[in-house]
């Protein structure tokens, strides 16, 4: 079973996430950190569940997607390591952040 590392800038990307939406709703807010975390959980027994991005230099790179509510979940996978890089909202032009 592959091992899921969340990078710093990921973690950072997250609590953004909590903050804002937490304005509105603490309920939303945990829920929406925790689908993150199911998803996590299930990339390491399925690494290669996510899609490609649309872009050629992060397919380039290794970068694989995975889609949660708005957000997109960027990671890549090294030999057994899972590293989770961004978690980026969907209408942001993420090529601009990874």
């Amino acid at each position: 079973m592959a091992e899921v590392r969340i990078y710093r800038r990921a973690e950072i990307d997250m609590l953004n996430i909590f903050e804002y939406i937490k304005k509105d709703s603490i309920k939303n807010a945990n829920e929406v950190i925790d689908r993150f975390y199911n998803l996590f959980e299930k990339l390491e027994q399925y690494p290669e569940m996510g899609i490609f991005p649309k872009d050629d230099d992060l397919i380039n790179r290794g970068y694989r997607m995975l889609v949660s509510d708005n957000y997109l979940i960027f990671y890549s996978i090294v030999g057994e390591i899972i590293q989770v890089r961004r978690i980026l909202h969907g209408v942001s032009k993420y090529t601009n952040y990874i």
